[in-house]
Order: C-alpha cells, then sequence, then structure tokens
C-alpha cells in the first residue's frame, strides 16, 4: 500500500485509528497521559492541564533548519558513527507541527520526530516541531538504531553540543481500527466496527486540513512507554480504469508482449 505520512501532536489522555486495507494518509499524534511506566500516575497528573495546540501543513514541504534543542547534561565526546541499515519502505513523512517538548522529570525523551532516511550512521528527522535535522548516531547507540526504517517514531535526547546521547525507537502497543463517530471542537471520537470507542484531542486548524468529518475512517496506534500515537486517515484508492471497447464494436486485443522483458 502507498501512504503520506504527517506528525502531529495533542494532549488527549485517549488514542484511536483505522485502516482498512486503504491507502492511508499518516498523522503522529503525541498525546501527553497513560504512559506505560511506573511513574504513569503521576505524568497523568501533571499533563492533564496542559493545553497543548499542533499545526500541521498538510503536503508541503518540510522547512529546513536546525530547531532548538533542549540542553541536556554534557556527556564524553569522541564516539564514532555506526552504520544505520536502510530499512523498507514506509510512510514518508510530510507537513510539520508545532508542539511543546517533554517536560523534565518525565523520565521519557526530550524530542520525538519520524526518521525519513537512515544510512551511513546518520539519521534524518522531522521533528515535532516540523523542522528537519541530521542526527549523527554514535557507536553505543547503534544498536537501537538498527531497526529504523523510513516513517519509524523516534524519541532522543542531545548534549549541550548537539551530540545523540540518548535515542529510543517507540515500540507499538496498540493499533485500534475504525471510523470517526463525532467531533466536538477539537475532541475527536473514533468508532471500531466492534463497538469500541477512543476519543483523542485534534486541534481545530488540524480537523480541517485534514477533512476530518464523521464517518472518515482513521488508524490509530499507540506505543509502549511514550505519549507518542501515531493517527491513519484512510483514503479511498482510486477506481480502476477500464478499457473502453473500440468504437467500432468488438473486443480490445491484448498488447503484443515485448520480448526484452521475458
Amino acid at each position: 500500500m502507498n501512504y503520506e505520512s504527517d506528525s502531529i501532536l495533542n494532549t488527549s489522555m485517549e488514542k484511536k485509528s483505522v485502516m482498512m486495507g486503504l491507502p492511508l494518509l499518516t498523522v503522529t499524534v503525541v498525546t501527553f497521559g497513560m504512559v506505560q511506566t511506573s511513574n504513569a500516575q503521576e505524568l497523568a497528573s501533571k499533563f492533564s492541564n496542559s493545553a497543548l495546540r499542533s499545526i500541521v501543513a498538510q503536503g508541503t514541504p518540510v522547512p529546513q533548519g536546525d530547531p532548538s534543542i533542549p540542553q541536556n547534561t554534557p556527556v564524553p565526546q569522541g564516539t564514532p558513527s555506526a552504520p544505520v541499515p536502510q530499512g523498507g519502505a514506509a510512510p514518508t513523512p510530510q507537513g510539520a507541527s508545532i508542539t511543546p517538548n517533554t517536560p523534565a522529570g518525565s523520565g521519557l525523551p526530550i524530542n520525538y520526530g519520524l526518521v525519513r532516511s537512515a544510512s551511513d550512521g546518520v539519521l534524518e528527522v522531522r521533528l515535532l516541531d516540523g523542522t528537519s535535522k541530521q542526527l549523527t548516531v554514535p557507536s553505543n547507540l547503534a544498536g537501537s538504531a538498527s531497526g529504523l526504517q523510513q516513517g519509524s517514531l523516534i524519541g532522543f535526547d542531545q548534549d549541550a553540543s548537539g551530540n545523540l546521547t540518548r535515542l529510543e525507537p517507540a515500540e507499538v502497543d496498540r493499533t485500534v481500527e475504525g471510523t470517526i463517530s463525532s467531533i466536538d471542537e477539537d475532541m475527536v471520537t473514533v468508532q471500531s466496527s466492534s463497538g469500541e470507542t477512543m476519543t483523542t484531542s485534534v486541534d481545530t486548524a488540524t480537523i480541517a486540513r485534514l477533512n476530518l468529518t464523521p464517518g472518515k475512517g482513521v488508524k490509530v496506534t499507540s506505543h509502549k512507554g511514550t505519549w507518542a500515537t501515531t493517527v491513519c486517515c484512510v483514503e479511498e484508492p482510486p477506481a480502476p480504469v477500464t478499457p473502453q471497447p473500440p468504437s467500432g464494436g468488438g473486443t480490445v486485443q491484448p498488447p503484443t508482449p515485448t520480448r526484452a522483458l521475458w
């Protein structure tokens, strides 16, 4: 299947999703709350009053340039880069989003983003503020980068010099498929075919850009140990083209095979 990816952040305590085997327009939603760690209750309490908003520029080029990266504790320098295997085809991140970073003390990576490419020890990542950044993977983190491919969601930290000190690929926890049952301002509720419902917060500008309406199919994937959720909007595939019969009647003759292709 063909996918297009987009990245967005929100602050709902819930998540949602749907696919139906159709081409998808992927959106990544980061939701504060319900983190599957020992301090889940504490994080839920911290993030419940956050008023985050996200803005998605669908189908537009990703802005280039280095964003302001929150500083972390410096670590020793000098570790060489290690190769990062090139992954298979996956959703290609596009668009832009704006969101705060992870609050300090949560135990989670400060930054999150989608991998655009991974090769020769370098990751090109689209950050959650819509900018694109290249990260050189040191040898001690090569194992964490070994399974990354285009479209992978990662969390990472950097030191004061911009060196990568932490790299955590987001592990899929649960995927839910369904259709949008209701939209109340920025709260979108999705219902699966089995009757399961989930509600999440999506910025009203994003709802308008993605044309989210009741009845539209979506797929939502939550990830373990983080507040990141990948949301895919299902798009109907184009109708197959049926050859028209000759104007004079009869049947359409199949094309003559080209021997060079066999």
